[in-house]
C-alpha cells in the first residue's frame, strides 16, 4: 500500500535473517508488480529487478555509506 518510491538498503549478511536475502529480492520482485511511483535495490538502476543482485557488505561503516549515497542522491530529484 506504499504510495511512494521504495529504496531498498541490503546487505549481505542481513541483519535479521542472516545468510538469506531472498525476502529482499521477493519485496523488490512485488515492488515491480505494483502500482509505486519507483523502487530500487541497492545500486541497481530504479525500476529494475536485476537477474543477480548485488547486496551491500555486512556492517555499519557499509551502511552508513550506502545509505548517505542514497541520500545525496535523491536530493533534488523529485520522488
Amino acid at each position: 500500500r506504499l504510495q511512494c518510491g521504495y529504496w531498498r538498503i541490503q546487505a549481505q549478511p542481513d541483519h535479521a535473517q542472516a545468510g538469506d536475502t531472498r525476502h529482499a529480492e521477493r519485496m523488490i520482485e512485488g515492488a515491480a508488480q505494483g502500482a509505486l511511483p519507483w523502487f530500487q535495490l541497492n545500486h541497481h538502476e530504479r525500476d529494475s529487478v536485476p537477474a543477480a543482485p548485488s547486496f551491500l557488505p555486512g556492517g555499519r561503516l557499509a551502511a552508513n555509506r550506502a545509505l548517505m549515497a542514497a541520500l545525496e542522491k535523491l536530493r533534488g530529484q523529485s520522488l
